[in-house]
C-alpha cells in the first residue's frame, strides 16, 4: 500500500556541512546529546522593523522544538533590511545568504520572501513569513512558507454578498504593486470570470490623502494587508472611505473591522502563526518536510456601525450568518436578562394574571353581596292618590313611608355567607395557581430562547467549517488529491447547511415572541438570556447543598418522599379544592337544616301623609308597625330534597376530584424528580461527547489536509461534532427546564423565597430524605 502523499515538502536542500553534521546527529545520537551546536538564523526584512512581534514570538518558540545541544541566534543585521525597495530585496537575502555563519534565513515580507523564490537561496533554506494564498501572492519554489487554503476569489465573492458591486478597487502597499502582477494571475483571472472590473490602487505610506481621494469614487474597496500603515494610518484610512460611504473588505482580518472596515472573514491567527513558521524552522533546520498549509478556519465578522454609516445594510442571510460588531446599530439591542428579572417581569406584566385578578376581585365583591343579606336592609317610598267618584268628590293625598327589615335568623343567608368566604378562598388559591403556572411557562420560554441561540451559533460555527472544508476541498483538487466530486460534495453540503441556518434563526424569533407573550412585553422586544456556568460536578440549587442528594445515583426513596409530601402540603390546587369542598359542605348543612329550620325577621314600617286626603275613611296622618315573621315553607313540591340530594353529589365530586388532584401533584413531582437526578448527570457526558468530537474533526480534517482520509471521514466526522455540540447545548437546557419542572411541582421557586425559607427547604430535605 502506497505511503499517504504530502501536501508539500522542503524544497531548499540544507549546505552540505550543515547535511553531513545532520547524518552525523542521527548516527552518532550520544555525540549529539552531548556535543553543543549553534546555529545561526539569518533575519532580512522588507522594511525596518517589520513584524516585530511575529519575529520575537518566532525566537521564542523555536528553542522548544530543536534538540536541548543545538542554540539559535538570528543575526538582525541592517544589510538585511530592504528598505522597502524591491530592487534592494534581492540584495538583502543574498547579503543574509552569503554570509559564511548563515545556517537559514528568515525572510520577514513578501519582497525578500520573492526575492528569494528567484533564485536567491544559493541552497540554503529561507522560510517566509508572507500569508501566500492559492491564488493571491503565491511565491514561487525555493523559498518555504506558509498557504492559507481559502481564496481571495472567494472572500471577493462573500464581499459582493455584502456589497453589490461590478467594479473593486484593490488596496495594496505601492511597493507590492509589481509583486502582485508577478504572483496573482490567478486571483485576475477569477475577477475577469466574474465580471469584475479590478483596479490596483497603490497605498503610499506618505500619501495618505492622495490615496483616499483616489478612492472616493470607488463602488467597493479590497484591503489587502498594507504593512507599512500603523494602526492610526488604518484607522484614517477607514474613516475616510466610510465618510465617502465606500464600502471595504479587509484581507488582514478581524482588526480592521474593529478599526472601522465593513467586514473580514479572517480571525486574528498570529500566535497560530508563529508556531507553525517556528516549527517550519525547526523543520528546515533537522531537513525534514514541512507543513506548510495553515488552515486558518472563517469567521465573517461585519461591523454594524459601519454598514449604517455607509448605508449598506446586510441582508437577513448575512444577517444571521456573521458575527456582529455593534450590532445595537441594526436593531434594538438585547437587553440582559437575568432568571430572577424574569420572575419579576411575568408576575407584573402576564395577562393571564391579571385576568385571574380580576376574576378574584369578581369573587371577592359576591362575599360582599352575600354577607349584606345579614345586615339591615332600609326601604323608603312616596305615593300620591287622586281620587274623583260621586260618593267622594275630587279628593287627593300624598305619603310618605320608610321600612326597616332585620334578619334574625336565615340560615340560608348565613350559610351563603360562609360559602362566599370559602368560594374567595378558593379563587385565591387559584390565582396562586395561575401565578405558578405562569412562572413556569416564562421559565420554560426563558430556556427555550437560549437554546434557540446557542443552537443558532452552532449551527453557524458548522457553516463556517462547511466553508474551510469547501476550500480545503478545492486545493486538494489543484493538487491532485481529489477530483471534482469532493468540491461538489462539500458545495451540496453547504447549500443544505445555510437551509439549516434559516431554520435555527426562525427558531431563535419564534422563542422570542413567545416570552415576550408570556412576559406581556412588546412582542418585538429582545431579551438575551443569562445563562450561567453548570459545573456538572455539583448540583447547582441551593449552593450546591444538595449536591450530596443529587450526586450520580440520585435522591433515595426517602428523599423523594419528602419530596412528594413537600408538593402536596403547597400545592394551591389543593388548597383551592379545599376550600370548594368546605363551601360544598356549608350549603349540604343548609339543605339539611331546610327541613325544619324557619326563616326569622324583624320589620318595622312607618308611613306619614304629607297630604292627607279629606275622605271618611282617613282617620291619621301617620301611621306605623313593628312586627316579628317566622316564615317556613310547608311544601316545594320536592325541591328541597332534589336540591339536597344534587349539593351532597357535588361534595362527593369534589371530595374524589381532590383525591385525583392529589394523585397528579404526586406523579408531577416524582416525574421532575426523576427528569431532574436524569438530566443533570448528561450534561457532563454531553460535554465530554462535545470535546472529543471537536478533538476527532481537528484530526480528520488533518488527516484530509495531508491526503490520507477521503471526504466521506471528514463528512461524518463534522456531522458528529454538529450533533455532539446540538446534544451539549440541549443537555443544559434540558437540566435548566427539568429544574425549572421540578420547581413548579414543588410550588416552590427557589430565587423568589426568603433565605430562611430556603434554609428551612434545604434541612427539610436532609433531614427527612435520611429517614
Amino acid at each position: 500500500m502506497p505511503e499517504p502523499r504530502q501536501l508539500r515538502t522542503v524544497v531548499g536542500r540544507p549546505t552540505p556541512w550543515l547535511a553531513t553534521l545532520l547524518l552525523a546527529l542521527s548516527t552518532l545520537p550520544h555525540l549529539a546529546e552531548s556535543t553543543p551546536r549553534k546555529i545561526t538564523i539569518a533575519v532580512a526584512r522588507d522594511g525596518a522593523n517589520l513584524e516585530q512581534s511575529l519575529v520575537e514570538a518566532i525566537e521564542e518558540e523555536l528553542p522548544g522544538h530543536l534538540p536541548r545541544n543545538v542554540s539559535v541566534r538570528f543575526d538582525h543585521s541592517d544589510a538585511y533590511d530592504a528598505g522597502w525597495d524591491r530592487d534592494n530585496a534581492r540584495r538583502a537575502i543574498e547579503a543574509a545568504l552569503a554570509k559564511d555563519s548563515t545556517d537559514a534565513v528568515l525572510a520577514v515580507g513578501s519582497l525578500v520572501g520573492y526575492a528569494a523564490s528567484r533564485g536567491a537561496s544559493d541552497g540554503k533554506p529561507v522560510l517566509s513569513t508572507a500569508r501566500q494564498r492559492p491564488d493571491f501572492l503565491r511565491l514561487g519554489s525555493g523559498v518555504e512558507g506558509v498557504l492559507m487554503p481559502r481564496r481571495v476569489a472567494t472572500e471577493v465573492s462573500t464581499f459582493r454578498e455584502i456589497v453589490p458591486f461590478s467594479k473593486l478597487h484593490l488596496a495594496v502597499a505601492a511597493e507590492h504593486v509589481g509583486l502582485l502582477e508577478a504572483t496573482s494571475a490567478d486571483f485576475f483571472e477569477a475577477m475577469e470570470r466574474s465580471g469584475i472590473a479590478l483596479e490596483v490602487v497603490g497605498i503610499r505610506v506618505d500619501e495618505l490623502e492622495a490615496a483616499l481621494d483616489s478612492l472616493q469614487t470607488a463602488e467597493a474597496v479590497l484591503l489587502a494587508d498594507l504593512p507599512r500603515l500603523e494602526q492610526a494610518q488604518r484607522r484614517e484610512l477607514l474613516d475616510g472611505l466610510n465618510r465617502a460611504g465606500v464600502a471595504s473588505f479587509s484581507l488582514r482580518g478581524h482588526a480592521d473591522v474593529e478599526l472601522g472596515s465593513l467586514a473580514s472573514s479572517t480571525p486574528p491567527y498570529d500566535e497560530q502563526l508563529a508556531r507553525r513558521l517556528a516549527l517550519n524552522l525547526a523543520r528546515l533546520i533537522r531537513g525534514e518536510p514541512l507543513d506548510e498549509v495553515l488552515n486558518v478556519d472563517s469567521r465573517l465578522l461585519l461591523n454594524a456601525q459601519t454598514a449604517v454609516t455607509i448605508d449598506q445594510l446586510p441582508s437577513r442571510e448575512l444577517s444571521v450568518l456573521a458575527e456582529m460588531l455593534h450590532p445595537e446599530a441594526l436593531e434594538s439591542p438585547e437587553e440582559s436578562l437575568e432568571f430572577d428579572r424574569l420572575m419579576d417581569l411575568a408576575e407584573s406584566g402576564s395577562q393571564a394574571l391579571r385576568v385571574s385578578d380580576a376574576e378574584v376581585e369578581g369573587v371577592r365583591q359576591d362575599q360582599f353581596i352575600a354577607r349584606s343579606a345579614l345586615r339591615p336592609q332600609i326601604a323608603s317610598g312616596i305615593s300620591y292618590t287622586h281620587l274623583d267618584t260621586e260618593q267622594l268628590g275630587d279628593d287627593q293625598g300624598g305619603f310618605g313611608s320608610i321600612s326597616l327589615v332585620q334578619q334574625l335568623y336565615d340560615d340560608g343567608a348565613r350559610s351563603g355567607a360562609r360559602s362566599a368566604r370559602d368560594l374567595f378562598e378558593s379563587a385565591a388559591s387559584d390565582r396562586e395557581t395561575i401565578r405558578l403556572d405562569v412562572l413556569a411557562a416564562a421559565g420554560q420560554a426563558y430556556y427555550n430562547l437560549a437554546l434557540a441561540k446557542a443552537d443558532l451559533r452552532v449551527v453557524v460555527s458548522d457553516l463556517g467549517v462547511t466553508r474551510d472544508n469547501l476550500e480545503l476541498a478545492r486545493l486538494r483538487q489543484e493538487i491532485g488529491f481529489s477530483g471534482r466530486s469532493e468540491v461538489i460534495r462539500f458545495e451540496s453540503v453547504l447549500a443544505a447547511r445555510r437551509t439549516s441556518l434559516f431554520a435555527s434563526a426562525e427558531n431563535v424569533e419564534a422563542a422570542r415572541i413567545a416570552l415576550n407573550q408570556i412576559l406581556g412585553e412588546p412582542q418585538f422586544r429582545r431579551f438575551a438570556p443569562q445563562i450561567p456556568h453548570i459545573d456538572p460536578q455539583v448540583f447547582p440549587p441551593f449552593d450546591g447543598r444538595l449536591d450530596g442528594i443529587f450526586d450520580s445515583l440520585g435522591p433515595d426513596d426517602g428523599t423523594r418522599k419528602a419530596l412528594v409530601d413537600f408538593a402536596i402540603k403547597r400545592a394551591p390546587e389543593l388548597t383551592s379544592l379545599r376550600s370548594l369542598i368546605a363551601a360544598q359542605k356549608v350549603q349540604v348543612d343548609f339543605l339539611r337544616r331546610r327541613f325544619f329550620v324557619p326563616r326569622v325577621f324583624a320589620e318595622a314600617d312607618y308611613t306619614e301623609a304629607f297630604q292627607a286626603p279629606s275622605g271618611p275613611f282617613v282617620t291619621t296622618d301617620d301611621t306605623w308597625s313593628i312586627s316579628i315573621n317566622v316564615s317556613y315553607s310547608l311544601f316545594e313540591g320536592g325541591a328541597r330534597s332534589a336540591e339536597l340530594g344534587r349539593a351532597k353529589s357535588e361534595l362527593s365530586a369534589l371530595e374524589r376530584t381532590a383525591t385525583l388532584i392529589e394523585q397528579r401533584i404526586e406523579q408531577r413531582a416524582r416525574t421532575a424528580v426523576r427528569q431532574v437526578e436524569g438530566s443533570f448527570p448528561r450534561i457532563r457526558f454531553a460535554r465530554r461527547a462535545a470535546e472529543l468530537a471537536r478533538e476527532n474533526l481537528a484530526l480528520v480534517r488533518e488527516q484530509y489536509r495531508l491526503g490520507t482520509v477521503n471526504v466521506t471521514d471528514v463528512l461524518d466526522a463534522q456531522n458528529q461534532q454538529l450533533s455532539a455540540e446540538q446534544f451539549a447545548n440541549a443537555a443544559i437546557f434540558e437540566y435548566l427546564s427539568d429544574y425549572v419542572e421540578l420547581q413548579r411541582a414543588m410550588s416552590f421557586f427557589e430565587l423568589e423565597e426568603s433565605q430562611e425559607e430556603r434554609d428551612a427547604f434545604v434541612e427539610y430535605l436532609l433531614s427527612t430524605g435520611n429517614e
